[in-house]
């Protein structure tokens, strides 16, 4: 498998690395392990844009949660 990049901010590599390390992931535990560098709004904001480059995928898990994976190209 090789990782998709495109040339991101800090703390939206910072976001890659992680989701790397731990996906799927939902908004929530992205938050716990960045909080209180970065507002929830922010992330969000950070995701939508990654989700738009193909560097991750978003996925609905039933009614109220969204989870975030990486990208993967094989």
């Amino acid at each position: 498998f090789v990782l998709f990049t495109v040339m991101f901010g800090s703390k939206q590599e910072a976001i890659l690395k992680f989701l790397q390390n731990t996906s799927p992931a939902d908004i929530g535990l992205i938050l716990a392990s960045f909080n209180p560098t970065i507002s929830k709004r922010t992330l969000k904001r950070h995701l939508s844009q990654l989700v738009k480059a193909g560097s991750v995928q978003r996925r609905e898990v039933g009614r109220n949660r969204t989870v975030y994976t990486i990208t993967v190209i094989s």
